[in-house]
Formats: structure tokens, C-alpha cells, sequence
């Protein structure tokens, strides 16, 4: 478990299949968090249903972004789901699977909210608490979002994990959903364990503060970029980080990570990674 404030924010676009993706992050959230089963079934099944309204609705049958922010202050799991669409009056439509979904998202959350933004679009606000204690806070900000560190296509999973040891729950979960849109075999998809173990264990010696996950996917191969990381020797200084790590442990750990997939390349805090599906027959 992690015994301090933790948030995950999500960046995909609205498919169908990326539903599944959020629903594998709030699943690690709430393990580290250590949040019992029943609440965890009643966040995911909130939230997915959030994250339908947008796949289905919010951008009328054309692609678009998704935003996902899940934060855990204390006794409580916050989510915010945002898109940029056509706005809250498609909520208060009288389709049947909208009137549904919404009235679901408030009997299992403990507080919702459904908003317009000043910019457009449509954001519900969940909360749900684990304590009769935990107090009132506002939800998070869209204001908490930031620029995306590295270049990525904007049909990637991109996520932002902090602090650094959530990663060690999150990464291999997304990373397995990603790869189901991508046909991976289960042999395949049971790599993603070991990678998602030896990624964490260079984020704990090698990053600070936070760190961001880039996700893309095509048939039978994952694509993986994170960082901010400590650099290699050579490599310029990475200023995001705060503290001087163990060389010898990081290059001994980019090491470990580098034996467990396809290719490897690094530029300053950056770290790139190919996955191929190895359980893929040959002759396809």
C-alpha cells in the first residue's frame, strides 16, 4: 500500500476499447490505496459508465480526447472525467442509456457532479469515501493538467503516476489492457508482468516526484515511452530531478529492463521501449 496522497491522470482518445484502459488504472489505484472489493467495483463501474457517456456521445460518432484524474487524498478516491465535446446538454437528453448511466454514477458515488467547463465540453466529478470521518475538499482542478513531456500521437495512452511507486501498480495493468486492442496472446500479455516489475524498480532508483507513461499499440507489439528518468552516463542531465541517484543501480536496473524487451533506446530522460508479442505464431 501507499500511505501518501497519490494521482493518476489519464490522457486517451474515446474508443470503445479504452474504457477497459481506465477501468485497469482505477483497479491499481485502488489496490495501492487499499481499498476493499466492493468499493473498487462500485469506482470502476461509476466511472466506466462516465467514460461511455464520452465514448458515445460526447463527440458524435468522431474521435476525441478523453480525460481521467484520479486522485486519492486520504480515506476517499476522487475521479474527474472530462471530454471536449458537445456539452453537458447531451447529458439531460432523454436517451435511454444516458438517463441510465447518469443515475447509476450517482447511486454509486458518494458525491457527483455533472459540469459545463468555461471552455466547453462536459466533466462528472465522483467521489467515494472509505471513512464517515473524511471530510469535504474540492475536487481537483482541470488547471492540474500539464503539457505533454514528450512526443506522442494523440491515439496513445498517456499517463502521468505520482508519486513514482504507483507506477508499480499501474503500468502493467494499462499495459495489458493496451495489449488486448492488439490482439496479444496470452503469453505475450503474461510478459508485461515481469516488464511492468523491472520498470518500477528503475522508476524507484531513477525518477523523482513522478512519472509519465506513453502507451501505443498495433497488432501484436506494445510501445512504451516514460520518463522523466536519470540519464546515462553521457547523456545530458535530466533537471526534473531533485536528487542524484545510484548510477551503479540505475544502469544495473535499465540492465535488468533491457533483457525482458525487444529494444531499448534512451534520450536524456527519456526511455523507449518496443514490446513485441512473442506467443504470436511465426507464420503470421
Amino acid at each position: 500500500m501507499i500511505d501518501q496522497p497519490s494521482c493518476v491522470r489519464l490522457e486517451l482518445e474515446n474508443r470503445p476499447e479504452n474504457v477497459s484502459v481506465v477501468r485497469a488504472a482505477l483497479a491499481g489505484v485502488a489496490e495501492a490505496a487499499g481499498f476493499d472489493e466492493e468499493l473498487t467495483t462500485d469506482l470502476k463501474t461509476a466511472v466506466s459508465e462516465a467514460c461511455n457517456n464520452v465514448v458515445i456521445h460526447a463527440y458524435e460518432g468522431q474521435p476525441g480526447p478523453m480525460r481521467v484524474v484520479v486522485s486519492v487524498p486520504g480515506d476517499r478516491i476522487d475521479v474527474v472525467v472530462r471530454d471536449s465535446g458537445t456539452g453537458i446538454r447531451r447529458l439531460s437528453s432523454g436517451a435511454d442509456h444516458m438517463g441510465l448511466g447518469l443515475a447509476l454514477i450517482s447511486a454509486l458515488a458518494d458525491q457527483a457532479e455533472f459540469n459545463s467547463p468555461s471552455g466547453g465540453g462536459t466533466e462528472v466529478r465522483m467521489r467515494f469515501r472509505r471513512a464517515d470521518t473524511d471530510t469535504d475538499a474540492a475536487f481537483p482542478a482541470d488547471e492540474e493538467w500539464s503539457e505533454r513531456p514528450m512526443d506522442l500521437a494523440d491515439d496513445d495512452v498517456v499517463m502521468w503516476c505520482e508519486p513514482v511507486p504507483l507506477v508499480r501498480y499501474l503500468v502493467g495493468r494499462v499495459a495489458r489492457a493496451a495489449a488486448a486492442s492488439s490482439h496479444f496472446t496470452m503469453i505475450g500479455a503474461s510478459d508485461l508482468y515481469a516488464i511492468n516489475d523491472a520498470m518500477a524498480g528503475l522508476a524507484e532508483v531513477a525518477a523523482d516526484g513522478h512519472l509519465v507513461v506513453g502507451i501505443s499499440s498495433s497488432a501484436h507489439r506494445l510501445t512504451l515511452e516514460a520518463g522523466p528518468f536519470a540519464p546515462l552516463d553521457g547523456e545530458e542531465p535530466t533537471p526534473a530531478l531533485n536528487r542524484t541517484p545510484d548510477r551503479t543501480e540505475v544502469n544495473a536496473r535499465r540492465a535488468a529492463l533491457a533483457e525482458l524487451v525487444d529494444e531499448l533506446s534512451s534520450d536524456g530522460g527519456s526511455l523507449r521501449l518496443l514490446v513485441r508479442d512473442r506467443g504470436r505464431p511465426s507464420q503470421d
